[in-house]
């Protein structure tokens, strides 16, 4: 036991080389394994120079993760590892430090106001009963392409008013080859590597290059075409400061759109495809969620004033989120001498919470293991407030958290008033994929089963 500052109380350390080892391996596990046995606050130490003998913490208690979020939140900045992530998105919300994140998020805020939620809404709903009209009854489908294929169209019309769907295949193969370098990026040490020409390197700039392409043209488009103004990009591209000077460089409008464009239909996908995961192996959970919608919606079209309505479907998208967090880590760097959970910290150490961690955790949950959307239901929800957190916290929440569960419940509904998606006899339990978000590591697939009562129709998206 090892005191890290005077007065501080004593804290469970381990050597820095085994969360190295493990970084590799089932990583969330493994942070699982570490807070159960030595509890909510644990430091990683160890002589390894690329760590310039700085501390990694790692903090699983809602009250200590409140700390570094939200109530001590200007004592951390972004995280190293966080900030290696620039080397996908740039400078945007997810990775910039303040002043300029705070600057770009008052830009940003208005695109995700109630009003703009009404309209997209329509768009979320046309857009995912025109995906299940693709589907035939018997098909057998990849559910986890389906939802990315889903997400990116209703992002693309809704926050950048343009359809990407014939980039589907670019944007998706480029994510993949960008995701596949995180770990390395986490690595310590592995920036003196940035331009080495090495397979992976050169792969990863020629995806990143694909993908700022994409969105430097969709900007092109809306200065060429113009637009209604009402898009997030519309609203990013006309931003001018307080004195009524241009507001954004080309380079910062690409890094947000980036960010957006990535984020904002990646976790929305990955928590879907879960969802449609746990339901195959949960047929109560399954027939219980039909029965809510069609008594909630018979055989109409989900709208948005029907989100509020549809409790149980809320509970289950929350369910899934509990037990696979799209945004299953974060971290921080410490900017100021701090304490969390009691235990001093210094300029330079870094410190880890993760919703998967405290998501199942025992000590703030019920048989955590068990999959039971009845915990959101009525009265229920976690016994304290970063017990549960999937959108992060603080200053740094999730901008777009209304977004993703107005997206959730009205897609999880409109999909589960046609069809049932059974699981596959003989396919094999699907693995998590840590990378920047929690995704399946092989192919999640369905057998399409159609509900005959339900009639199958494309609403228009002005409707």
């Amino acid at each position: 036991m090892v005191a890290t500052q005077p007065g501080a109380r004593d804290v469970p350390t381990l050597p820095a080389r085994e969360m190295l080892r493990n970084l590799y391996g089932d990583f969330p596990n493994f942070l699982k394994r570490v807070a159960t046995e030595h509890g909510p606050v644990v430091r990683f130490h160890g002589n390894i120079p690329v760590l310039q003998k700085r501390d990694i913490y790692f903090v699983s208690s809602p009250s200590a993760i409140e700390e570094v979020l939200a109530s001590k939140g200007p004592s951390f900045r972004k995280s190293r590892g966080a900030r290696r992530l620039r080397q996908i998105v740039g400078k945007g919300l997810l990775t910039s430090d303040e002043p300029d994140h705070l600057a770009h998020r008052r830009l940003i805020q208005p695109a995700f106001h109630r009003k703009r939620l009404e309209g997209f809404a329509r768009v979320m709903a046309s857009a995912t009963v025109a995906r299940v009209a693709a589907w035939s009854d018997g098909e057998i489908v990849d559910v986890d392409h389906e939802m990315n294929r889903l997400a990116l169209e209703i992002v693309s019309e809704t926050l950048f008013g343009i359809d990407l769907t014939g980039d589907m295949t670019t944007i998706s193969r480029s994510l993949d080859t960008a995701m596949g370098m995180y770990h390395f990026w986490q690595t310590p040490g592995t920036e003196v590597f940035d331009n080495w020409p090495l397979p992976n390197i050169l792969a990863f700039k020629a995806a990143r290059k694909r993908l700022r392409d994409v969105v430097m043209r969709i900007v092109e488009h809306h200065r060429t075409h113009g637009s209604s103004g009402d898009d997030l990009l519309s609203m990013l591209m006309s931003a001018r400061d307080e004195n009524g000077r241009g507001g954004l460089s080309d380079e910062e409008i690409r890094d947000e759109a980036l960010t957006i464009l990535l984020a904002g239909h990646e976790t929305t996908a990955n928590a879907l495809a879960w969802t449609f995961y746990v339901l195959q192996r949960r047929p109560d959970v399954e027939a219980d969620l039909a029965r809510h919608v069609a008594e909630v919606i018979g055989d109409r079209d989900v709208t948005f004033d029907d989100v509020v309505k549809l409790d149980y479907v809320r509970a289950v998208f929350a369910e899934t989120m509990r037990v696979y967090p799209p945004a299953w880590i974060t971290s921080r760097e410490v900017l100021a001498p701090v304490t969390v959970g009691g235990v001093g910290m210094a300029p330079g150490d870094q410190v880890i919470v993760s919703p998967y961690v405290t998501h199942r955790d025992r000590r703030y949950w019920d048989d955590p293991e068990t999959y039971d959307p009845s915990r959101f239901t009525g009265d229920g929800g976690p016994r304290e407030r970063y017990a549960y957190f999937p959108f992060g916290g603080g200053s740094r929440m999730c901008i777009g958290d209304s977004f993703a569960w107005t997206e959730g419940v009205i897609a999880l509904a409109t999909i589960a008033q046609r069809v049932r998606l059974e699981h596959v006899p003989g396919d094999p339990e699907v693995a998590v994929q840590p990378v920047v978000t929690l995704r399946p590591k092989t192919p999640i697939r369905a057998k399409v089963r159609a509900r005959r009562a339900v009639p199958v129709r494309i609403p228009s998206h002005t409707s």
